[in-house]
């Protein structure tokens, strides 16, 4: 799970009351953060998911999937929150299924190129293969060096492979892709407009 918090810093929050105070409009200094915080939490919700969107081939990510918590008085911030396990790569990423020759194929960023899935473990090379369970669910699978099924020896275990759930690929994007900084921008220009906005008698 990726939580985002939406709030100005202290020193923004000081510059911004300060003003308004001079001005004889301290009193609408809730009103100021308010409005600025809910903003750029919508904004940073929508950079968010277009973010993730961009960097991985993840399907059935949808704006829903980032959820907002808006500002009020007893909690002074917005948050984004982007929740999810981790994700079989079948059905959520771009992949192709192994042949005779092949293993099964996956691609997980945008800008990337497909890679086999395979390992070699103590001289024996074991390839990523499409199956389907007898519960009827259908993924990608690939044995597990060195342990057994259940109490069967001759049966080898297998484990579906899994990539990147939601929440985490959001948090890489929040971090990696400067969400975080476009965010804490978006903030000040925010505060300042509204500010100036209830200055000149517009709100």
């Amino acid at each position: 799970m990726i939580i985002v918090s939406a709030q100005p810093h202290s020193a923004a929050i000081d510059a911004i009351e300060k003003r308004l105070a001079e001005m004889g409009k301290e009193s609408r200094m809730n009103d100021v953060v308010k409005k600025a915080i809910n903003e750029t939490a919508a904004k940073g919700k929508k950079e968010l998911w277009k973010g993730v969107k961009k960097r991985y081939t993840l399907e059935g990510f949808t704006a829903g999937d980032v959820r907002k918590r808006g500002y009020s008085a007893r909690n002074p911030a917005a948050v984004l929150t982007v929740r999810g396990p981790a994700l079989g790569i079948l059905k959520n990423y771009r992949t192709t299924p192994n042949d005779i020759e092949n293993a099964a194929m996956l691609q997980v960023f945008k800008v990337g190129a497909m890679k086999a899935l395979a390992i070699h473990n103590a001289g024996s090379f074991y390839k990523a293969f499409l199956a389907k369970m007898k519960s009827g669910h259908e993924g990608i699978f690939q044995r597990v060096p060195g342990k057994q099924m259940g109490n069967n020896p001759r049966k080898q275990a297998i484990k579906e492979i899994l990539s990147l759930s939601k929440s985490k690929a959001a948090e890489m994007v929040y971090e990696k892709n400067g969400v975080y900084v476009a965010m804490q921008e978006e903030m000040v220009l925010r505060l300042h407009k509204h500010m100036n906005a209830v200055i000149g008698g517009a709100e």
